[in-house]
């Protein structure tokens, strides 16, 4: 699968993860869009390893601000650098309550897989923040 496809799908992915009610349906590519020992850093720290914990954090996020909807991603906002089998993704989204957010995530494949997520940069509310806290 080429990079910006699987690029495609992690978006695809977060839009049903904001948007199904249904946990079930919400996680149904889960396994198919991470590796098992997926990593997720933010602010340079590792704050994720592995599919459960990942898991177990996307749905800390669902139930602090869900639903939030993709609210911007152009043709443009999908880096790839084939070399390093890596993509950076900056798009914008919605959560109701919290606002809009821009975030740029670079995502390193392998398999076919997200193996790693590095969250390079989201602008946030202060609303949101002290939401994420509790």
């Amino acid at each position: 699968m080429r990079l910006r496809d699987l690029a495609t799908t992690y978006i695809d992915f977060m839009r049903n993860l904001g948007a199904e009610k249904s946990d079930e349906k919400a996680f149904s590519c889960f396994s198919n869009v991470f590796a098992e020992d997926v990593k997720k850093i933010e602010n340079g720290a590792l704050i994720v390893q592995g599919l459960p914990a990942l898991r177990e954090q996307l749905d800390a996020v669902r139930a602090a601000v869900f639903p939030w909807a993709i609210t911007a991603l152009q043709e443009g906002d999908v880096t790839v650098d084939e070399s390093r089998s890596a993509a950076v993704v900056f798009f914008g989204w919605e959560a109701k309550g919290i606002g809009q957010h821009l975030t740029a995530v670079k995502l390193d494949f392998a398999d076919d897989k997200i193996i790693c997520l590095t969250e390079v940069f989201t602008k946030r509310s202060k609303q949101e923040q002290s939401q994420l806290q509790k």
